[in-house]
């Protein structure tokens, strides 16, 4: 029995070992060798205080509130009990939802409808539609006609088409999931729920709807296979030394891209502070630089998309 014992035991560390040995190979792979790190040494300096509270904040947000707090202490991270509380609420809201209990999320929005309704946001509805689809699933029909009445009513002006619906369900309460709208009562809706609650929340409360941790985490993981084959290929002895941009160019997916770029179809180089975009009357868009080569000595010029003649002073910096 013992030596069975053994052996299974033997087997199961051979499996872990070759599981870990076949991970190694392919990190190597991929990752190949040491880069050179003269091509990644930059003349920014990371502050070094607030990489620490991006850390500390991330952890909060996570719910390891315990380890946040021996971090804090540890690092000497300044923060206040003020800076910490819509992260701790926040993180509570969405564990209830993720529990199916939506009672503390609405009593959030009911706290907070002056500032949802001046950002035209309609959560407190979508909160209110979920608690009925699991009134009308969970206990009865009349319950949820109840609940419907003390507070779908409300916003009937806005979201009539939607409360129409929820109505309709009534009809087919023997057989919701097989009913016209069955897609009502998928248990997406709670998934959707609880990503329309954070972003809301964090629009409301004036919060990056990802910790900055994760977020630069996830773009350097991205950008990292492209700077070790652009390591490999540029000189060693080229030393990047850029303060506001990348030696090559990343590919990140659209909801890493937090800014509007604009490429000036003439130059083909992108708008700066100093070279902005500015739209011409004919309404074709140009870099401030090419706008102003294209006179040649006189005072007006010909638009290079169309017939259209104009002068630089006509031509109006646009923001995107």
């Amino acid at each position: 029995g013992l030596k069975t014992l053994q052996a299974g035991i033997l087997n199961d560390q051979k499996d872990s070992f070759n599981a870990l040995t076949k991970l190694t190979k392919s990190v190597n792979k991929v990752f190949g060798t040491e880069p050179e790190t003269s091509f990644f040494r930059s003349s920014i300096e990371l502050p070094r205080d607030k990489l620490n509270v991006s850390i500390a904040q991330h952890l909060y947000r996570q719910g390891l509130f315990e380890l946040a707090e021996k971090f804090v202490l540890e690092a000497n991270v300044q923060l206040g009990s003020s800076d910490l509380a819509p992260y701790i609420e926040l993180y509570n809201i969405l564990e209830s939802i993720r529990n199916k209990n939506l009672q503390p999320a609405i009593e959030w929005a009911e706290r907070h409808r002056a500032a949802l309704e001046a950002k035209e946001s309609i959560l407190e509805f979508c909160l209110h539609r979920v608690e009925y689809v699991r009134i009308l699933q969970q206990q009865s029909r009349n319950e949820a006609i109840m609940y419907a009445r003390k507070h779908l009513s409300q916003f009937s002006g806005r979201c009539m088409p939607e409360i129409g619906k929820l109505m309709g369900c009534l009809l087919f309460e023997s057989r919701l999931l097989k009913s016209p709208y069955a897609a009502v009562f998928s248990e997406h809706i709670w998934m959707d729920i609880l990503v329309t609650f954070s972003k809301e929340c964090c629009r409301v409360l004036g919060l990056a709807q990802d910790s900055a941790l994760f977020v630069v985490v996830t773009v350097g993981s991205k950008a990292l296979p492209t700077l070790l084959k652009a390591s490999r290929i540029v000189s060693s002895s080229i030393e990047w030394k850029g303060t506001d941009q990348l030696p090559v160019e990343i590919d990140l997916d659209r909801e890493f891209q937090y800014h509007s770029i604009f490429a000036c179809p003439v130059s083909r180089e992108e708008s700066t502070a100093d070279n902005p975009p500015m739209i011409l009357p004919c309404g074709h868009c140009l870099c401030k630089n090419s706008i102003g080569r294209l006179p040649r000595g006189s005072s007006r010029f010909k638009c290079p998309y169309c017939p259209s003649e104009q002068t630089p002073a006509k031509c109006t910096q646009i923001h995107f």
